[in-house]
């Protein structure tokens, strides 16, 4: 039996309302893991969203290296990472987590780069991100592609 590397918590983001933490998890298993955020008790794990890669699957390792709430709707996830990675999420009133979106054409701008950081604009219609090939990235959530690189 192959023993699993050891994973870690490597990025940590709450919701805005303060409802959710998302924990980016690294390492043997890749993937975000949420939970339903109150102070004063143990939270409650709402999701795991595995992106660990699989034979079937190959995808980077980390495949996500940053991952943020929408500011306006608490229930939507941003993540990013290798190869152009900006993909969105969102929670389900029953707990699920669907991919909602990719951001079509950040992958060829990019050229294999990572998405080093995203922000989001502050009316969230806009995501904003950068590259380590030294790119900056405009994308339009309403249509999911890009609307400007400088």
């Amino acid at each position: 039996m192959v023993e699993q590397p050891p994973s870690w918590i490597s990025q940590l983001a709450f919701s805005h309302n303060l409802n959710y933490l998302a924990c980016l998890v690294s390492g043997g298993l890749n993937g975000i893991l949420i939970y339903e955020w109150q102070l004063k008790s143990k939270p409650n794990v709402v999701k795991w969203i595995d992106l660990t890669p699989s034979k079937t699957k190959k995808l980077p390792t980390p495949y996500i290296t940053q991952v943020s709430f929408n500011p306006l709707k608490q229930d939507q996830i941003c993540a990013s990472g290798p190869n152009g990675t900006l993909a969105f999420f969102m929670i389900e009133q029953n707990s699920e987590l669907i991919r909602t979106a990719s951001v079509i054409g950040v992958a060829d701008i990019a050229k294999k780069a990572t998405v080093t950081g995203h922000a989001w604009e502050e009316d969230a219609n806009y995501i904003v991100s950068c590259t380590d090939n030294g790119w900056i990235i405009i994308s339009s959530l309403a249509r999911a592609e890009v609307s400007q690189t400088f």
